[in-house]
């Protein structure tokens, strides 16, 4: 017998959780215990992670993630790539003279074959109601440009479990035979059926109320 043992080069930061907000958590609490060494014990930060420490590692992951992918912004295959203030890499789009959200007009790039890419997708995805491949792809060029995202959502989507559903064919059971009443040649109202609730009987099974029931 013989054994190998195969090491799969995943980052760090990939290999414990699966779900994004799950893994923008991890780093943030790894991030506010190095804050804490250095404080003092009153000073520290005890509570929960706020939106702001979230927004803050989320940058820092997606700058890991550019940085794995994109050595250079020459290395990108879109034109328009700035690289601004926190180090991130931007695509500019044409309508960059409007007044709109700025991470509308320079949305943050992002590779295809990453597997942080995937997950941000998919929880996009789950958060926003199951929505088809347009409505996912507007939301996620709102603030993030993928490439080959259109291939991203459809994979995501049709992964999907409780979407394959709707998609699925529906199911064709055999043909029963009718009852000889409905195709027997008879005259006009010569068989004639009523539709009733059911049958009705009392609580107690009282003999003389039953007969005087079925009498009335």
């Amino acid at each position: 017998m013989c054994s190998f043992n195969v090491k799969e080069n995943f980052p760090w930061y990939t290999q414990k959780f699966s779900k994004y907000p799950s893994r923008i958590r991890l780093v943030a609490g790894i991030k506010r215990f190095i804050a804490n060494c250095c404080k003092r014990p009153e000073d520290r930060k005890r509570r929960e992670i706020s939106n702001l420490e979230f927004e803050s590692v989320e940058k820092i992951l997606l700058r890991i993630v550019q940085s794995e992918c994109f050595f250079e912004p020459r290395n990108v295959p879109i034109i328009n790539v700035v690289k601004d203030r926190e180090e991130l890499l931007r695509v500019k789009i044409k309508i960059t003279e409007r007044k709109d959200d700025p991470y509308f007009l320079t949305p943050i790039l992002l590779p295809a074959n990453c597997g942080l890419t995937t997950q941000l997708v998919e929880y996009l995805y789950k958060s926003n109601c199951h929505g088809g491949t347009q409505i996912l792809l507007s939301i996620i060029k709102g603030k993030y440009w993928i490439l080959k995202s259109r291939r991203i959502v459809r994979q995501i989507i049709r992964k999907c479990v409780m979407c394959r559903q709707y998609s699925a064919r529906p199911a064709i059971s055999a043909h029963v035979a009718l009852l000889e009443d409905r195709v027997m040649d008879v005259k006009i109202f010569e068989v004639i059926g009523i539709d009733l609730a059911g049958s009705k009987l009392p609580k107690k099974l009282d003999l003389l109320n039953l007969t005087n029931f079925f009498e009335s």
